[in-house]
């Protein structure tokens, strides 16, 4: 499932405090789904590892946010995901920058390192299969008990107490 582009106006986007506000819509529009966008821990050590402690929960990378202005003073706010790579045998581990504006790179771990103390991040982690249809189903739960409120509200308000005439105008008196 791919969830469609999200409608967030430039202003938004250009303003430099409003990445709690975007990161919420992105989990809003992500919570029928087995992902969660959490804050990054950085006091784990390592904040994108290449195993998760539980084995059901998979973490797929890192998402930024450069402030407008962090790069050029003329720079618009850039959001761009890290990813980690293990190849077997390799001293290190391999990050890749997957950046809209700048294409994709890969940095060396002080790169990596460097990034992750510069900006605010989170890690996108992915759950068990099952997760997607628990959620939908509480989703859709939680939808019908707002239907129910909303259809005993609206009941209340027909089958209640006729208010009463107004008063007569002194005219027509």
């Amino acid at each position: 499932k791919i969830t469609p582009r999200l409608p967030i106006p430039r202003s938004l986007m250009d303003s430099g405090d409003s990445s709690e506000r975007l990161v919420n819509i992105v989990r809003g529009s992500i919570q029928d789904s087995e992902f969660m966008l959490e804050e990054t821990d950085l006091t784990s050590g390592d904040p994108l590892p290449a195993e998760v402690p539980d084995a059901a929960m998979k973490n797929c990378g890192l998402l930024f946010f450069e402030a407008p202005g962090a790069v050029s003073p003329d720079a618009s706010g850039n959001w761009f995901a890290v990813r980690r790579f293990d190849e077997e045998g390799a001293k290190e581990p391999q990050y890749w920058r997957l950046d809209p504006v700048r294409g994709p790179f890969l940095l060396t771990v002080a790169e990596f390192q460097e990034l992750v103390k510069r900006y605010k991040s989170w890690a996108l982690i992915r759950g068990p299969e099952h997760l997607r249809q628990e959620r939908t189903e509480k989703l859709n739960k939680a939808r019908e008990e707002a239907y129910a409120l909303i259809g005993k509200r609206d009941s209340s308000k027909v089958a209640g107490p006729t208010p009463p005439p107004p008063p007569a105008s002194p005219a027509s008196a």
